[in-house]
């Protein structure tokens, strides 16, 4: 029980601390005209008024 608790502990803090890491690479492969399609609603709430 202990044992996978720690590896439990362990894979979240991996996650956690590599994190920055992760996401640098998820945006990477995306294409240039990606993050424009999906700009947050704040960058449209701006707009609107």
């Amino acid at each position: 029980m202990i044992t996978a608790l720690r590896w439990i502990v362990f894979g979240i803090a991996a996650l956690a601390l590599n994190f920055p890491v992760i996401v640098t690479l998820i945006t990477s492969f995306k294409s240039a005209k990606e993050p424009v399609d999906q700009s947050g609603i704040l960058d449209r709430a701006t707009d609107i008024g």
